[in-house]
């Protein structure tokens, strides 16, 4: 079965705030495939797309930008916080990076890894200033599989495939605020969350811009 995997950067702003951010399918003309998954692994686990566990076949970074003269904000905890750029496939799928295994179910083992228990020492959610970042992906992602003979969902390592990928990059206006009554400064959406798409290749030794329009300021539209 012939795949493509592509990625669709989605991400959706604070989590106080509801915001406009979506999704939409990468023109599959514009890019070259890639290779699929789909066979039946050893152990009784079933894979689902992606290149594999080769390796990674290199690198892209994603250079993201908000406009000036505009304040962004997040509301971060120990759990985290806003994902401002996510991936997913030519058919929408999300492709799930990074690839952190915490709380997932192991598909060699079948069994859930645990967390670090930081929320004993975790302190409360507070704002914090958003002004944009760089970051570098290597293809790793977590594919969603089966094990064992209950078919219990799981997620296993794997690196992306060469090809053509869309990135969309998001991120909420906002301002931080000291609260008389809290110990901890709190983040206020002044705007609905902003999102810009821009395709690119993977690999690729060219930084991808990702910059949010001046015209997504509240003032301006």
């Amino acid at each position: 079965m012939r795949a493509r995997l592509s990625l669709l950067v989605v991400s959706c702003g604070l989590a106080v705030v509801s915001g406009a951010c979506g999704a939409s399918k990468l023109d599959d003309s514009s890019g070259s495939g890639g290779s699929a998954g789909g066979a039946t692994a050893t152990g009784g686990r079933t894979g689902s797309g992606g290149a594999g566990t080769a390796g990674s076949p290199g690198s892209v970074t994603f250079v993201m930008t908000t406009p000036p003269g505009l304040a962004y904000c997040d509301q971060l905890s120990c759990a985290g916080g806003p994902t401002h750029l996510s991936i997913t496939d030519a058919a929408g799928s999300a492709v799930h990076w990074p690839a952190g295994q915490c709380g997932t179910t192991e598909c060699d083992t079948c069994q859930q890894l645990a967390c670090p228990l930081v929320a004993v020492l975790c302190p409360a959610p507070q704002g914090v200033v958003y002004g944009g970042g760089t970051t570098t992906w290597d293809g790793a992602y977590l594919a969603d599989s089966t094990c064992g003979t209950a078919h219990t969902a799981c997620s296993q390592p794997r690196f992306a495939a060469p090809g053509r990928y869309l990135a969309q990059y998001c991120a909420t206006p906002g301002d931080v605020t000291h609260p008389d009554a809290g110990f901890f400064p709190l983040c206020t959406a002044t705007g609905a969350t902003q999102c810009v798409q821009v395709p690119f290749d993977f690999p690729s030794a060219t930084p991808v811009q990702l910059a949010l329009p001046p015209t997504s300021r509240p003032d301006l539209r």
